[in-house]
């Protein structure tokens, strides 16, 4: 049975993994020949483009989950991808988005250690990317993430990959649903 509680501890242990990976790939590729900037900025755009496909993965499998729970009345799927979010958040809060980026950075960062959202938010658009500077390259990628930005990265990629390893019992969900027909193989509680 899928639930929150299951949700949290898959989101939780993918952004552990996820905390943990990303600096080691820079380790990895500085190994590998590249230069530091080039291995940082390669990290950092693949931890962008990973949240990213992970906050759109949620986003459907939730709203899949949420029409098949109106017909079958299971919201424990619904759940499940809500603990995903949950779960890799409160790695990300509890350090694991200032551990990712200072991994990455390979030094400490220079944001606001504070969970004062307004702090945050205010360091993060200030240092956003700003079209005046030409097109953004290695140099502008090398310097991300931030605490924040790189936190809710690894939430995003934990939810996304978390809604992808969702456990199947054989009741909840028809192994016939896709993102076109999430009501595969459903049939309305008054059909026969």
């Amino acid at each position: 049975m899928t639930s929150f509680v299951s949700g949290a501890a898959v989101g939780a242990v993918i952004a552990g993994a996820v905390t943990v990976a990303a600096p080691a790939a820079v380790s990895v590729l500085t190994g590998a020949g590249f230069s530091a900037t080039a291995a940082q900025a390669t990290v950092t755009a693949g931890l962008y483009i990973g949240g990213g496909y992970g906050a759109y993965q949620t986003v459907v499998s939730t709203a899949q989950n949420a029409g098949v729970a109106t017909v079958t009345g299971d919201w424990s799927p619904v759940a499940f991808d809500i603990g995903t979010v949950v779960g890799g958040g409160a790695v990300g809060v509890s350090g694991g988005g200032r551990a990712l980026a200072e991994g990455i950075m390979g030094r400490p960062s220079p944001a606001p250690a504070t969970w004062n959202l307004r702090t945050i938010l205010d360091y993060e658009i200030a240092n956003r990317y700003r079209f005046d500077m030409g097109p953004p390259g290695i140099q502008y990628w090398a310097t991300a993430p931030t605490p924040f930005s790189g936190g809710f990265a690894a939430t995003a990629m934990a939810s996304g990959v978390g809604t992808l390893i969702e456990p199947f019992d054989g009741a909840q969900t028809p192994p016939n649903r896709s993102w076109i027909n999430p009501w595969g193989g459903l049939s309305l509680p008054n059909e026969k």
